[in-house]
């Protein structure tokens, strides 16, 4: 192969870049045409600026190289800055082998910028050299790839295309140390998507032998789960999703369910945070002595699954926190300009949460149901797409009834009936012991035994009960009076004459 022999020398600067970046290190050794091809190389690196200030630094003793396994991979010790930086140089030059026949090396030039490379065209008309950049590919495997996807239009080949996009760019300059360059692999049966599709096959022995559910609070919330926590406004579900999350953080059992797993949570407030804000304190001043747990963070910003981007976000910040359970508040919130009622639409915010679930965390969404129904407000696609519903209603007498409408593993946990104890300047969940349908006798048999007449209406039997030490819910006692009336008026007892 014949270059271009006639090239401007390299400067001191793009010399001490040449020597430290390309290989063999060692510029003036290699022969005229290559080290002229190295230079046009440098000179159209995007990362040219860096490598010529980085060199510098090295020849100044303000970097320290430490060694490194990768050639490319450089590991230094910023002495200036006392911090230690990874930086990885992508191969910069490449020489295209005698075994690449004409009709592979064109098909090669001509996909160069899929296969993440540009030809650098030689005076002889066909490319000596390719110049690869933000790309784990090297020659070999290029050529094999396009070797792989002619067989395969060819219909000599496999019917699975091996040529794929570039790995993802390596790390940038300044990436903290640690931080894992991508590898590729020149095998399918190395790829990621097979290793982890087999990481995920079992025998009927090994399947049979996996837990049914794999709880975080046992009975009401699997790990890793999709759950809807859905009530009407005022009805209770911030309550509902604030002690659930404290229950998580502290390992207190929730309403007599044990918590399998503490953590942390996150709590996006994305409606009310100056609300979730009181709540929350009045939680720990009741439960914590007032303390602060150090395990639920409060997001106020809302995250927009509309937005490109920004619930990719939220999934590096649940990275981060590791968190057991992430609440959306409210559903709504981080819905803005969706319609609820479009499939597609849903179906996107179920994938953005799916993708935070693959992380290890469940996913609470607070949300409204139906008008009057018992299911998530919108498209069907969410309640089919969720592990568990929770119904809140309230009465008008404040008690708060947590039904489990769907549980889909395992058998609906029994309703709770709560009620609203205050605490400071808001307020607890507590539990309530309210008459209802199944104590109606139980409320008959006390007005009989108080001498009420059986035409008492409400204010009166309310304030006999009351004064007898008897508490009971409005709707209850309205209920029992209506079942009184009903019924034919006791006998007159008649003493002797």
């Amino acid at each position: 192969m014949q270059l271009d022999t006639v090239a401007s020398r390299p400067t001191e600067d793009e010399r001490a870049a040449l020597d430290e970046y390309f290989p063999p290190f060692d510029h003036e050794s290699l022969p005229p045409d290559e080290q002229a091809a190295q230079l046009a190389a440098l000179r159209k690196h995007p990362m040219r600026e860096w490598l010529i200030e980085e060199a510098r630094k090295i020849r100044a003793g303000e970097v320290e190289l430490i060694e490194a396994d990768d050639p490319f991979a450089f590991a230094c010790e910023d002495i200036a800055e006392g911090g230690e930086c990874s930086h990885r140089v992508p191969q910069p030059l490449l020489r295209c082998d005698d075994d690449v026949s004409d009709d592979e090396y064109e098909y090669l030039s001509e996909h160069a910028e899929r296969l993440g490379a540009c030809v650098d065209p030689a005076p002889s008309g066909r490319p000596g050299f390719i110049y690869w950049w933000n790309s784990e590919i090297d020659e070999r495997e290029a050529v094999a790839r396009v070797r792989a996807e002619r067989a395969q239009q060819d219909g000599t080949g496999p019917t699975t295309a091996l040529v794929a996009s570039p790995s993802p760019s390596p790390a940038l300059p300044g990436m903290p140390v640690g931080v894992p360059v991508p590898q590729t692999t020149g095998s399918l049966y190395e790829s990621p998507a097979y290793l982890a599709l087999k990481a995920s096959l079992f025998s009927e022995d090994e399947f049979d032998q996996r837990p049914p559910v794999d709880w975080l609070v046992h009975g009401v919330l699997p790990r890793g789960a999709l759950g809807y926590l859905i009530g009407e406004p005022g009805n209770g579900k911030t309550f509902v999703a604030l002690d659930l999350a404290y229950s998580l953080a502290t390992g207190r059992d929730w309403w007599g369910h044990e918590v399998a797993e503490t953590g942390p949570v996150l709590y996006v407030a994305a409606e009310d945070d100056r609300g979730v804000q009181a709540r929350a304190r009045a939680w720990r001043s009741r439960f914590c002595g007032g303390q602060t747990t150090g395990k639920v963070h409060f997001l106020t910003h809302a995250p927009q699954v509309g937005e490109p981007g920004s619930f990719d976000a939220l999934r590096l910040l649940v990275e981060v926190l590791q968190p057991v359970l992430v609440i959306l508040d409210t559903q709504a919130r981080v819905t803005r300009g969706l319609d609820e009622n479009d499939s597609k639409a849903m179906g996107e915010l179920i994938h953005q949460a799916n993708q935070i679930q693959k992380l290890g965390a469940a996913v609470l969404s607070v949300h409204h149901p139906a008008r009057g129904g018992t299911v998530p407000r919108g498209s069907s696609a969410q309640e089919g797409a969720a592990d568990v519903v929770v119904l809140c209603t309230m009465d008008d007498d404040k008690v708060l009834k947590v039904k489990n409408t769907k549980q889909k593993n395992a058998a609906e946990f029994e309703p709770l009936t709560l009620g609203l104890d205050p605490e400071g300047e808001s307020a607890v969940l507590k539990t309530a012991q309210p008459l209802r349908w199944e104590g109606q006798e139980q409320i008959v048999a006390w007005l009989d035994e108080l001498g009420l007449p059986q035409s008492a209406g409400y204010p009166t039997a309310n304030k006999a009960l009351t004064e007898a030490g008897h508490t009971i819910t409005k709707r209850a006692l309205e209920d029992a009076l209506r079942l009184r009336k009903s019924r034919a008026p006791l006998p007159k007892v008649v003493g002797p004459r």
